[in-house]
């Protein structure tokens, strides 16, 4: 009997994150695979000396996380969690030692870095087939492009404005996206009213900029079906693309023998 495959998951901040443990195991083995999920994240093991020192200057490109923080509360995660901003190049050595443990200590088959935001080309280097969202996204993004003529609206929903200046620069980095007209819009405390606003601007393709939006227990259950009812649209979110974008890299492969009629074709 051959083994599970086994993929690695990284995350920006500090663990347990039950919620992408459950999340990548559910949709794979709805995607016909059984897995073995194992997480690694950034910030595990560090002082919170040691975290400060992570911080980012205001113009510094960076990076957001989760951090088990006695006595305060989140909205999304609850008692004993708080947030964290680093700076992204100060990241990459954790986010390469989260990588070499997942090849050589864990033996994964596959690794996907739970963060949408875009990295330097030569960042990262992996034995392992390793999924950065932002790319994924982007792949969509670029099919709805020349499907218009290389003119197209994109809608970003995202949580914060923290990132914008780093976005915009990886938007306008691609040849492709010149003539694409961004519309970003924040979504905040009333989604709702951000896909109104959004819906205004007839975009041709909706996206979330963020990883896992959605999943976290405080996180409310409808929140991505209330916006696209009122878009009337799917909304590309990273953490769906990025796992249907990693399944291909697993043995078994998907039987399509399993959807066609009994008996045969007609």
């Amino acid at each position: 009997m051959s083994k599970k495959p086994k993929l690695g998951l990284i995350g920006t901040g500090q663990g347990p994150r039950s919620d992408y443990i459950a999340f990548h195991t559910g949709l794979l083995r709805r995607l016909g695979l059984e897995v073995d999920v194992v997480m690694r994240h950034a910030l595990e093991g560090l002082s919170a000396t040691q975290i400060k020192e992570l911080a980012p200057k205001p113009e510094d490109p960076a990076i957001h996380g989760y951090m088990r923080s006695p006595g305060q509360m989140n909205p999304r995660f609850g008692a004993d969690w708080g947030e964290v901003w680093m700076e992204r190049g100060r990241s990459i050595t954790l986010i390469q030692a989260c990588i070499d443990a997942l090849e050589e200590k864990d033996g994964v088959d596959a690794i996907i870095y739970c963060c949408a935001e875009p990295y330097p080309e030569d960042a990262f280097r992996s034995t392992k087939p390793l999924v950065l969202p932002y790319r994924v996204v982007l792949g969509y993004t670029k099919a709805v492009t020349y499907s218009r003529g290389g003119k197209a609206t994109i809608g970003i929903l995202t949580a914060g404005t923290r990132q914008r200046k780093q976005q915009l620069e990886m938007w306008r980095s691609y040849p492709w996206t010149a003539n694409l007209n961004l519309q970003f819009e924040l979504v905040g405390e009333t989604p709702g009213e951000a896909a109104k606003r959004l819906a205004e601007t007839k975009p041709d393709l909706v996206i979330y900029w963020g990883y896992g939006i959605g999943l976290a227990p405080g996180d409310p259950p409808g929140l991505i079906s209330e916006m696209e009812a009122i878009l009337g649209r799917p909304i590309i979110l990273g953490h769906i693309v990025s796992t249907l974008f990693v399944r291909n890299f697993f043995y078994p492969s998907i039987n399509g023998r399993d959807f066609m009629q009994e008996g045969g074709c007609d």
